[in-house]
């Protein structure tokens, strides 16, 4: 998010963390409520992007359908805390992972929420594991 989004926010007194709840923004009424009703969750890394603009991992565009410049409605969300968590990976390839508890813990630490039927791409030893 640019700059000017936290001075906003931190106006607000928004409680912490700030999490966000965003989704493609279609003008086009004829689109189906599948394709609008695609959303996820995230909270914010840093404030840097360029006034107008959010920058977002791909693995999220993917998972909502986006192409870069879309635009999205991004929104203010509190979420409820989890207790748990069940992924189903993409490929037998998980099963090498020597530790995939230690492996999950590890790469799930980067994440500040998650959203039921997100595709997650994790990282180990150079390589991808896709996980739902």
């Amino acid at each position: 998010m640019p700059p000017s989004a936290l001075d906003v926010l931190s106006s607000l007194q928004m409680a912490s963390p700030m999490l966000f709840e965003l989704g493609p923004y279609y003008f086009d009424a004829d689109k189906n409520e599948t394709e609008k009703s695609r959303v996820s969750h995230c909270g914010v890394w840093e404030f840097t992007a360029e006034e107008g603009f959010i920058y977002m991992p791909n693995w999220m565009m993917q998972n909502m359908n986006l192409q870069e410049g879309d635009l999205v409605l991004l929104q203010n969300k509190s979420l409820p805390k989890g207790t748990h968590v069940k992924l189903q990976p993409h490929t037998k390839d998980f099963l090498d992972i020597p530790n995939p508890k230690a492996m999950l813990e590890i790469a799930l630490k980067s994440f500040s929420c998650l959203t039921t039927g997100d595709t997650l791409l994790l990282p180990y030893e150079n390589k991808y594991y896709g996980c739902h």
